[in-house]
């Protein structure tokens, strides 16, 4: 295991060899931080900011305007029961149900939408109990309540299953291959034989060829740096 120490000096290496500097959005914070070039990127509005944030999993599944949340807190009008039955559907909160397409939206939003009016009230008591009741006593409520929708719940949540397996496949493959891009940006920075242009090109090329796991890397090491203070960052000496 790697200490945070040592990944500060991983991160900070990087930005060195590569010219970057430590604080501003051109720099670590752009990378970092809310930059949309570099891990900024992946964390801010364009990646997993994206995912995670206002136009993601925010703006789905925690009911902004326009998203799947705002679309079934409407159909359904209860919060709580939006919650619910969005919490069966994409347990913890997975994926980004707005990037498995128009088809999974347009059947979850459909589900809600065949749901007698006056089976309403007592849905939203059903989908506002899923902590207490468990996921297959609610289906089978449901499916007392109005014959089929909870078969047709139970369909859905089989459907997401199913995409979360062939998604943990692939990244079961970026998995097995994260020690062997970290030893190679380990060799990269470590090596005195390159120059700070050449560990620069090298590092590009690295992420170039191993984007996703590049990014997951960078991503880890803010986290541990996200454990504990920030190390004082040494003064570099400037040749004028």
């Amino acid at each position: 295991m790697y200490s945070s120490k040592v990944a500060f000096t991983l991160i900070v290496s990087i930005a060195i060899v590569t010219a970057v500097p430590l604080e501003g959005q051109g720099g670590l914070g752009g990378i970092l931080g809310g930059g949309e070039g570099g891990l900024g990127g992946i964390l801010g509005n364009g990646g997993l900011g994206g995912i995670l944030g206002g136009n993601g999993l925010g703006g789905v599944l925690g009911g902004e305007d326009g998203g799947l949340g705002g679309i079934i807190g409407q159909l359904l009008g209860s919060a709580n029961a939006t919650d619910g039955l969005l919490g069966i559907i994409n347990p913890a909160d997975l994926l980004d149900l707005s990037l498995l397409g128009d088809g999974l939206t347009q059947k979850i939003i459909n589900l809600v939408k065949e749901i007698p009016e006056s089976a309403l009230p007592k849905v939203q008591d059903i989908l506002s109990k899923v902590d207490n009741l468990g996921v297959e006593e609610v289906l089978s409520e449901l499916n007392d309540l109005v014959p089929g929708l909870g078969d047709e719940l139970e369909n859905l949540i089989s459907t997401v299953f199913n995409l979360i397996e062939q998604l943990l496949n692939e990244v079961a493959d970026v998995v097995r291959s994260l020690s062997d891009v970290f030893g190679k940006l380990s060799d990269i920075i470590g090596n005195d034989k390159l120059t700070s242009v050449e560990k620069n090109d090298a590092i590009n090329q690295l992420k170039e060829t191993n984007e996703i796991e590049f990014n997951t890397i960078i991503f880890i090491i803010t986290q541990l740096l996200n454990r504990e203070k920030l190390p004082e960052i040494p003064p570099t000496p400037i040749n004028v």
